[in-house]
């Protein structure tokens, strides 16, 4: 996602497959992918980012709660990402809340809304979630 701020979860599927080339395998079940979320709390409260993420990325809080996905890692941190810009420079609020997928140029994505993008350094609150503990290799040495 750091490589390229401007593409959809950039670089998830090879960064899955570094650790588990084939998938990650449980039983008889075989994962080619687990849960993602990035969230940019900002200056909100916790109540106020449960809220935000209800009403504008209802997809994102579905899998956050999701009863298939109860293990997770976060990682905290600050760095490049985009800000949305709605119509009139921002003036007004961007229609589209939730980015619907993988592999999307969001600057493309957002232009097709009348909405642009401006690259901001931002706090950012990452969750990998999955319905099994996998362990890596690194982990299992």
């Amino acid at each position: 996602m750091l490589a390229n701020i401007g593409i959809s979860h950039y670089h998830y599927n090879q960064d899955f497959s570094k650790f588990w080339p084939g998938g990650y395998q449980n039983g008889n079940t075989t994962y080619t992918a687990f849960g993602e979320e990035v969230l940019y709390p900002g200056n909100m409260t916790p109540a106020e980012e449960v809220s935000s993420i209800l009403l504008s990325a209802p997809n994102h809080w579905l899998e956050l709660m999701s009863p298939n996905l109860s293990y997770y890692g976060v990682s905290v941190g600050v760095g490049p990402t985009y800000a949305i810009l709605g119509p009139q420079n921002g003036k007004e609020a961007c229609q589209v809340t939730e980015i619907p997928g993988a592999g999307i140029n969001l600057s493309q994505f957002f232009a097709q809304y009348n909405c642009s993008v401006q690259t901001i350094n931002d706090s950012r609150f990452v969750a990998e979630l999955a319905p099994v503990c996998p362990a890596t290799s690194a982990s299992r040495s």
